[in-house]
């Protein structure tokens, strides 16, 4: 069957992150599967995503794929994007489908990562709810500092969850690093993989780092320790956005 990418962004604050669970049925794969199962010939649509992001976490780029023997979608997807926006409920939408080769893989054939993690530091109606409020002075040049540091390591063991034991805590970082833009503090970080809750682990350690309660150069004996209770605390979720996704050219089926 024709395989496709399902381009996508979603307000995860209502859900209990992107991935499918036995024991809850708001996910944005169920809601997305759901939704999907009532336009495709398919007894049961089975969607794959670009990565597991966690509760409370949002994304403005978002890939998922999909098999499915409909073929008219290639000749006219925006029928079935009205269709399936529809159906969706309003905090995630679909915006683009791509016809992709038969192997194609949403999560393994993603060449990168980019998060950015919002910090307000003003109290805002508009933005408090997609962003942490943190109060008080912050040595941002000290964050700044820090984030470069990050941008040397590889091992990532003291920023994993802590009931968590992945087998590979190593990661590339091609760009960590603070930025300013009106109110909000980001933190930006792009990586050719993540372990779980390690950019909130990352930015609650570069908040503390803002506070003056650790030093940047602290960075380095935080990854010898290998162990979580040596970081900061984990900043919230709903500050989290995954912003973009990048694939290989060739995963497109232009034929």
């Amino acid at each position: 069957m024709p395989r496709y990418f399902l381009h996508l962004r979603y307000n995860g604050t209502a859900y209990n992150g992107w991935q499918l669970q036995q024991n809850t049925k708001r996910t944005v794969q169920h809601v997305l599967q759901q939704a999907m199962g009532k336009l495709l010939p398919e007894k049961q649509a089975f969607v794959t995503g670009c990565g597991r992001t966690d509760t409370g976490v949002h994304a403005e780029d978002f890939y998922a794929h999909f098999d499915t023997s409909r073929n008219d979608m290639h000749i006219d997807p925006r029928d079935f994007l009205f269709k399936l926006n529809r159906a969706l409920p309003n905090d995630v939408s679909a915006f683009r489908v791509l016809p992709v080769h038969d192997k194609a893989n949403a999560r393994f054939d993603a060449l990168s990562r980019t998060y950015e993690y919002r910090i307000s530091r003003n109290k805002n109606p508009f933005i408090n709810d997609f962003s942490w409020l943190v109060y008080g002075p912050l040595n941002v040049e000290a964050m700044k500092h820090a984030a470069q540091i990050i941008s040397t390591v590889t091992d990532f063991k003291s920023f994993a969850k802590s009931n968590d034991q992945p087998h590979d805590n190593n990661c590339i970082i091609y760009e960590s690093q603070i930025t300013i833009q009106n109110e909000i503090l980001i933190y930006r970080v792009k990586a050719n993989r993540f372990i779980r809750n390690m950019v909130r682990a990352i930015t609650g350690t570069l908040v503390e780092i803002g506070k003056e309660k650790m030093k940047p150069e602290d960075i380095y004996h935080i990854i010898a320790q290998r162990n979580r209770e040596s970081a900061g605390v984990s900043a919230p979720a709903h500050g989290l956005f995954l912003v973009k996704i990048e694939y290989p050219d060739t995963i497109l089926n232009t034929g």
